[in-house]
C-alpha cells in the first residue's frame, strides 16, 4: 500500500515544479582547482608548478680516457726497468693546464742523446718513435716516477683523472727559476780556472759556470764541457766532486750550440752529455767504459 505522506501525494508535500532549490555542493573535486586564485583584480591566475628535482642526482662522475689498470700489466715491468736504469737528462719543464687540470711539459734526452717532449695530462704522450706508435714509453713512466715522484699505481695508467694530476702535481719537486736560484754559496768570479789555470773573466758571466751543488767554484764554460764529456753520464765538480747541477739555461745552451739533427728528425746532444748514440750500448762512452754492453 502507497504511503499517503509521500512527496506530492498530498496538500502539505506538493512536488516543486520551480526548480528553485539551491543546489547541493558537488562532493567530486574539479581538477586544477587548488592551483587556481584570484589576482588583484578579480580575475584567475594559475599559480605556478613546482619543479620536480630528483632527490640523491648524483653528480656526473669525470671518464678516463683509457681503460683502468687495477695491476701493472706483465710488459709494463720491462719498460719500467729500462726507465729505471737508464740516465736521462731533464732539459726544461714548464707547467701548463689550469688549477682544475694542471699539466707539465718536459723537454728531456733519451738514453741516446735524442731530445723528446714529455706531455703529462690526461692522456700522456710523447714524442719518441715508441710512442708515437701508440706504446707507453720509458720516458713517461720516467718523468712520472723520478721527475714527479707520483705513485706507483697511477704511473702505470695510460690515463689520468683531473684529481689524480692535481694529486701528483702537489707533492712534485717545484719548478726552479734560474734567476730565482739563491747564490748565497757562490764564490766571486776572480783568479784562476781550477781546470785550465786560466783566470776567470768577470765581465763575461756567461762564459763562467759555478758548481751549485755545494763549493760554489767558478770554472770556465768550455773548460767545463770537456770535463763533462771525459765523465760520460757521470757529471761531477771538478773540485768537490759532487754531483753537476745544471741549470735550466744550462742545459737550454747545449742544445744551441752543438745539437745534431738525426735521420729521424730529432735533435741530438749525445756528444755534448758524453753518453753513447748507439742504442743498446753502455750509457757510458765506449773509450771510459770498456764495455759494448753493459
Amino acid at each position: 500500500m502507497a504511503n499517503p505522506y509521500a512527496h506530492g501525494r498530498s496538500p502539505a508535500n506538493p512536488i516543486d515544479l520551480t526548480n528553485d532549490a539551491a543546489p547541493r555542493p558537488s562532493k567530486k573535486r574539479t581538477r586544477g582547482a587548488a592551483l587556481v586564485s584570484a589576482s588583484a583584480d578579480g580575475s584567475p591566475k594559475r599559480s605556478p608548478k613546482r619543479q620536480k628535482t630528483k632527490s640523491g642526482a648524483k653528480r656526473e662522475e669525470e671518464k678516463r680516457l683509457r681503460v683502468f689498470r687495477p695491476h701493472p700489466p706483465q710488459a709494463f715491468y720491462g719498460v719500467y726497468e729500462r726507465a729505471l736504469s737508464q740516465r736521462f737528462y731533464v732539459l726544461k719543464r714548464q707547467r701548463t693546464g689550469m688549477d682544475e687540470c694542471p699539466e707539465e711539459l718536459v723537454e728531456m734526452t733519451g738514453s741516446t742523446g735524442n731530445v723528446y717532449e714529455v706531455h703529462v695530462a690526461k692522456q700522456p704522450t710523447c714524442t719518441c718513435p715508441h710512442a708515437l706508435k701508440g706504446n707507453q714509453c720509458k720516458h713517461i713512466l720516467w718523468v712520472l716516477s723520478q721527475v714527479l715522484n707520483a705513485p706507483f699505481e697511477l704511473v702505470y695508467q695510460l690515463a689520468l683523472l683531473s684529481s689524480e694530476l692535481r694529486t701528483i702535481f702537489a707533492a712534485a719537486p717545484p719548478i726552479i727559476v734560474p734567476e730565482e736560484v739563491e747564490h748565497s754559496n757562490r764564490k766571486g768570479i776572480e783568479g784562476d780556472c781550477p781546470i785550465c789555470f786560466s783566470e776567470l773573466d768577470a765581465k763575461g758571466p756567461d762564459s763562467v759556470v759555478w758548481c751549485r751543488a755545494a763549493c760554489g767554484q767558478n770554472f770556465h764554460s768550455e773548460c767545463f764541457r770537456i770535463w763533462a764529456r771525459t765523465k760520460g753520464g757521470n757529471v761531477t765538480c771538478p773540485l768537490c766532486r759532487s754531483q753537476w747541477q745544471r741549470d735550466e739555461k744550462d742545459l737550454s745552451q747545449v742544445l744551441v750550440d752543438g745539437g745534431a739533427a738525426t735521420e729521424e728528425g730529432y735533435v741530438n746532444v749525445a756528444e755534448q752529455l758524453g753518453i753513447s748514440r748507439v742504442r743498446g750500448l753502455c750509457r757510458l762512452a765506449y773509450v771510459f767504459c770498456g764495455k759494448q754492453q753493459c
